[in-house]
């Protein structure tokens, strides 16, 4: 029986990682769209339209870990969902890099001014 639950955990685990969030409209599909049809509305979502209903899935909430001071995140607007949902990390190191776009850019630190002392 351990097993059992334990299969029935990861199975949900599976589930929720794969979906990010998930929306139903208790209403006819908008915009004309007919039962058994999909479409993706503006925001990277995915749309599946039902007999009565119509039920959306977009990307959820989630965080990426980089160094900051190093890369900055772009979105990746132009790809259809799911491919939509993350976004490109671009580092120091890449093409197209902009220091500009940097969270916490680096500091520009004037040289020391070297004084002599009186004599």
């Amino acid at each position: 029986m351990p097993r059992l639950f334990l299969i029935i955990g990861f199975a949900l685990a599976i589930l929720a990682a794969a979906n990010g969030a998930l929306f139903r409209g208790l209403a006819p599909c908008p915009d004309n769209n007919v039962a058994g049809g999909t479409w993706y509305p503006e925001g990277c979502m995915k749309c599946k339209c039902y007999a009565k209903s119509y039920v959306c899935e977009s990307c959820g909430a989630f965080a990426l870990d980089y160094n900051k001071s190093q890369c900055y995140e772009e979105p990746n607007a132009g790809g259809p969902y799911p491919d939509c949902c993350l976004p490109t990390v671009v580092c120091v190191e890449d093409p197209g890099f902009d220091s500009s776009k940097l969270a916490n850019p680096p500091l520009e630190i004037d040289p020391p001014v070297v004084v002599e002392a009186a004599r």
